[in-house]
């Protein structure tokens, strides 16, 4: 069944209880209530007014739009899939459970005096995997520190926590094939494999040369096309506001000379990735909608 936030205060009648009353959510306060190891973890910041309004008259209360939201995203084996068209429908933020107490209020008070927005909490085990093993694949530190800000900015995107292991995913396998390519080496002294893929870049690093133009004597490029990174940092930034563009734009600028000064070059994106690459992704595309056929 197609899942639309325009339709789904149909979703309510499907069976199962009413959820109880939101329950009172205190951030917590310090590092152990994230866990031992400190990790926060990441909750959907919900506007229920913004839900019953395109409910088209069929919710008549906040709660019963939470309600119908809560069922409509199912449970732990449904729950990430379907908050991909939650995200999608422009009702729903991204938050870290630490600091959603203050952003939930700063969003109501962005989008006005009609605005409800309500905290909903992922499932602990998310298809299987425990929530706190998969936030912390898109959190892990690997062994290059650019990396790790383009893991960082994927993860304060406002998109499902799937498209964001899956952008994570790909820088590492990017790095990876880089320094299989000839340059790199960790930076952030974690060393051992930390989180290298073996299986070399999605995005389609050339085979004959890793580089996205010639490589100029030092290591510099001289860059005559986009390359595998563009591609990505397209999709960590796509659908930003323009009060953001002036900030995204020099965040762009700043990660790609860090990629070059880590591996000497920007990564060449093969011709399949760039004839099927959109030049504006579709909202919340996973950056394995880029990824080259594989071969014949």
């Amino acid at each position: 069944m197609e899942h639309s936030w325009e339709t789904a205060a149909s979703l309510a009648s499907l069976g199962g209880e009413s959820e109880e009353e939101e329950e009172a959510f205190r951030p917590p306060v310090s590092a152990a209530a994230g866990g031992d190891d400190g990790l926060d973890e990441p909750v959907l910041l919900v506007d229920l007014a913004a839900v019953a309004a395109s409910a088209g008259g069929a919710v008549t209360d906040m709660q019963q739009a939470r309600t119908m939201v809560l069922e409509a995203l199912g449970g732990e084996d449904e729950f990430l899939a379907r908050s991909e068209n939650l995200f999608a429908s422009g009702h729903c933020r991204h938050a870290e459970r630490r600091s959603c107490g203050a952003e939930r209020e700063a969003m109501e008070a962005e989008r006005g005096g009609g605005a409800v927005v309500s905290v909903i909490f992922y499932p602990p085990i998310c298809g299987g995997v425990p929530l706190r093993e998969l936030w912390r694949a898109v959190r892990e530190p690997s062994q290059w520190e650019v990396v790790d800000e383009l893991k960082l900015r994927a993860a304060r995107c406002h998109k499902s926590l799937k498209w964001k292991l899956e952008v994570a995913r790909e820088a590492e396998a990017l790095a990876g094939a880089s320094v299989r390519e000839g340059g790199g080496r960790p930076v952030n002294g974690n060393g051992g494999g930390g989180g290298v893929r073996s299986d070399g870049s999605a995005f389609g690093l050339g085979s004959a040369n890793g580089c996205g133009a010639a490589r100029l004597p030092g290591g510099s490029c001289e860059e005559e096309e986009v390359s595998a990174l563009d591609l990505l940092l397209g999709l960590i930034f796509q659908g930003i506001s323009l009060a953001e563009l002036a900030e995204a734009t020099e965040q762009r600028a700043v990660l790609r000379r860090m990629w070059r000064s880590t591996f000497g070059c920007l990564p060449r994106a093969s011709a399949v990735a760039l004839k099927h690459a959109p030049s504006r992704p579709a909202t919340g595309a996973p950056a394995s909608a880029l990824r080259p056929a594989p071969p014949t």
